[in-house]
């Protein structure tokens, strides 16, 4: 068989019972969730994956910096979920304090915050600054924030879907009007600015709960 990689055994029981359920019709597809380039490897090396689907959105761009490149290189697309942040991305919160309690768990926050569990210091001044902007321009342009969020997910490379909610009509209108949205390379290049500085602070760890030493998206 010549040389085994680490761990691909483990998988390879599942990927056999995956298979079989796609050969009898049950299942369309195999795809995995939250794995990073060290599992998305050893999983490939099992049989096929079409799609890995991963925690992605404009104020939580880790997965840019190994997670996305990686399922570039194995020909896997990325199911991007929470694309609005837990609501952030909706315009709704001006401060931490605003936010639910449940939704202030992320690596967004202080580690000294309730429930939190990452240990780090977290970026609540970034996130909020950012936030300010990315809501003043989406009020110049007169697109709603979330809107806007969501047409930037879209257009980001490898990106071949967006897991979204709606509990009314409107909330469905508004996501369909983001699919059929082109604000253009230069309204995309904006967006990349605005939320680069706190891409760059949050740094390459793509598990929104877990700090580095503890990671689980590897």
């Amino acid at each position: 068989k010549g040389e085994t990689m680490p761990g691909v055994a483990a998988y390879e029981d599942t990927q056999a019972m995956l298979q079989t359920l796609q050969e009898e019709g049950k299942i369309r597809a195999v795809g995995v969730s939250n794995f990073g380039p060290t599992d998305l490897a050893r999983w490939c090396a099992t049989g096929p994956c079409v799609s890995n689907q991963i925690g992605y959105n404009m104020v939580f761009r880790a997965p840019e910096f190994n997670v996305i490149p990686a399922c570039r290189n194995h020909q896997v697309g990325v199911m991007a979920y929470m694309p609005l942040m837990q609501g952030l991305l909706s315009g709704r919160y001006e401060t931490a304090e605003e936010v639910p309690l449940m939704r202030r768990r992320t690596r967004h926050f202080s580690g000294e915050r309730e429930g939190t569990r990452h240990g780090e210091e977290g970026h609540e001044d970034l996130l909020f600054e950012t936030l300010a902007v990315l809501k003043s321009v989406s009020e110049a342009i007169e697109i709603p924030m979330a809107t806007l969020a969501l047409t930037w997910l879209l257009a980001q490379p490898n990106v071949s879907t967006v897991v979204v909610g709606a509990r009314k009509r409107s909330q469905v209108q508004a996501n369909l009007r983001a699919a059929q949205l082109d604000i253009g390379p230069a309204g995309i290049a904006q967006l990349n600015d605005i939320s680069a500085h706190l891409k760059t602070a949050m740094g390459r760890n793509a598990d929104l709960w877990q700090g580095e030493t503890t990671c689980r998206v590897c």
